[in-house]
């Protein structure tokens, strides 16, 4: 099954807090994430990309993938997302208004 991600809304609605903050750890402040669209989206690999690097990561660990490249060709990996807009849906599932951690 295929799975296609189209907002940043979507990414951390159904990937959760503990997924994205992982992912988040993985990412400078000016760089974009492309997910997988492969699988059930349950914990998919990404693509880091900024100005200078593209590294990719295991959706299971968040370490560095270590296998086949193909597994990020173009046809199996979303639109790049900005990190700033994750941060900020993020920011606004799991925050309290008052900046305290949510549950």
């Amino acid at each position: 099954m295929a799975i296609e991600w189209t907002t940043a809304e979507g990414i951390v609605d159904q990937l959760g807090k503990v997924f994205v903050q992982a992912m988040l750890g993985n990412m400078p402040g000016n760089s974009v994430v492309r997910l997988g669209e492969t699988g059930e989206g349950t914990a998919p690999n990404y693509q880091v990309e900024n100005d200078s690097s593209v590294m990719t990561y295991s959706g299971r660990s968040h370490r560095e993938w270590a296998g086949d490249s193909q597994a990020f060709n173009d046809e199996r990996l979303s639109s790049p997302f900005p990190r700033e807009d994750i941060f900020r849906v993020f920011l606004s599932r799991f925050r309290s208004p008052k900046g305290s951690a949510r549950s």
